[in-house]
């Protein structure tokens, strides 16, 4: 229960942190975030943050060695994409993040492992009536 209690607090400090930050990457000048960010937990039990940029694109930050990385993009699906964007991880312990496009499909990008590497975007599609 400590520890649980001790993540949200870590979560939500970085959060309000991140929602008034500005992404550096060493590809591109300074982008703007737009809030909210949110928060994942890696199977390993660091912690990687996800907030969209005034560019478009889905920025991250992610602890690593004690550490945080640099900010790096994922880009964005080819329509581009509204907020809210929604994390979590799946049964075997790859996160996933799920957005609404601007086409009104439910797109996604994924860990191909555990803690890993990204996909690239991925349209889910709609419903159909």
């Amino acid at each position: 229960m400590r520890t649980m209690r001790k993540l949200v607090m870590t979560s939500a400090v970085v959060a309000i942190f991140l929602a008034c930050a500005t992404a550096e990457a060493s590809d591109s000048a300074n982008v703007r975030l737009l809030g909210p960010a949110i928060v994942g937990q890696n199977s390993d039990g660091r912690l990687e943050v996800f907030v969209k940029g005034a560019d478009g694109a889905l920025w991250h930050i992610y602890q690593w060695a004690g550490a945080w990385s640099g900010w790096f993009s994922f880009g964005k699906p080819s329509t581009g994409f509204t907020e809210p964007l929604i994390v979590s991880q799946n049964p075997d312990g790859r996160l996933e993040i799920f957005v609404k496009g601007n086409d009104g499909a439910l797109w996604h990008i994924y860990q191909l492992f555990p803690s890993g590497t990204w996909s690239e975007w991925e349209s889910l599609g709609m419903p159909s009536r």
